[in-house]
This record gives C-alpha cells, structure tokens and sequence, in this order.
C-alpha cells in the first residue's frame, strides 16, 4: 500500500513537470552573451602568436589578447595569402578606418571568443523563447559578420595599432 503511494506521487509529480511551461529568457540573459565583448582595458593584453591562437584558440578564449597579423574589416590573418583567420567586431567602426580601403598589418587587441560558443548560446536562448511562446527577434538570435559563416575564434577589439610598411 505505501508503495502504491509512493509510485503515485512519483507520476504526479512527473505530469506536474512535464506542463511546467519554460520560462522566456530575461532581457540581461540575451545581455549576458555579449556582455564582456568589449571588456578589455589597457594593459591588460597578453600578447599571442597568431599561428598558436589559431591552432590552439580555446587556449585563448575570453582572455584579453594583443596579436600582430593583417588585419580588414572582417578578418586578421598572417598575411594576404593565408585562408585561416580570426573575425574581427568592432564597437566602433571608426576604430577600422585605418583599414576600411585596404588591409594593414596591425597590432590588434581586444577580448578573444569562440564564435561557436555565442552561436550555441543564442540557439539555447531562442529554443527557450520559442518553447515559452515568446517571440525572438532577428536581430537577438542572430549571428553576424565572420561568426555567421565560422565557428572559429572572434576578436572582440578595443585597441589598434597599425604597423607603417614601406608602401604606407
């Protein structure tokens, strides 16, 4: 009899879960996958090989970095050639002027991030509001620039130095 009882509760509180409806994520944890991006203050960056940051990125990852490669828009690779790079965001755009008409090789420092980890964020939060039954807008769930077609490593830049050449 007390086991009949037992086994009783035990569906009960099974169904009582199964239409507990999820919760929609709160506004600070959308905030929260993008919160540290552009964290970074001076001297707080420890200087990394490109080649070992993209051989090794998860060595990097959320840690402040400064790293010496050619830097667009878009990307920082080891030179013009070179296929494998690391996405470059800015906060403020005119911290790319330097490099909006053509690529310079550059000191570039800021916050280092996995591309894929805000991607599988993003999808966790907007699963949530989906099953909530809240609507996710575009812009929330959505990945841009090179974490849009790339899980790599994404630098997150605070700082900028440009290193003349002889054709500057």
């Amino acid at each position: 009899m007390r086991f009949l009882r037992i086994a009783a509760l035990l569906v009960a509180a099974t169904l009582a879960a199964c239409t507990t409806k999820p919760t929609a994520p709160t506004q600070a944890e959308w905030d929260a996958v993008s919160a540290a991006d552009f964290t970074c203050q001076a001297g707080s960056f420890v200087d990394a090989d490109l080649d070992s940051v993209l051989h090794a990125p998860a060595s990097y990852y959320e840690k402040c970095v400064r790293i010496r490669g050619l830097l667009s828009p878009i990307v920082l690779t080891k030179n013009a050639i070179s296929s494998a790079g690391i996405g470059i965001y800015a906060e403020d755009d005119k911290l790319l002027a330097a490099v909006a008409t053509h690529s310079q090789f550059a000191f570039v420092s800021g916050r280092l991030r996995s591309c894929a980890d805000r991607a599988a964020r993003l999808q966790a939060l907007a699963a949530r509001a989906s099953q909530a039954g809240a609507p996710v807008s575009g812009d929330r769930a959505a990945l841009s620039g090179f974490c849009k077609l790339n899980p790599g490593p994404a630098l997150y830049v605070n700082e900028i130095i440009v290193i003349p050449t002889a054709m500057d």
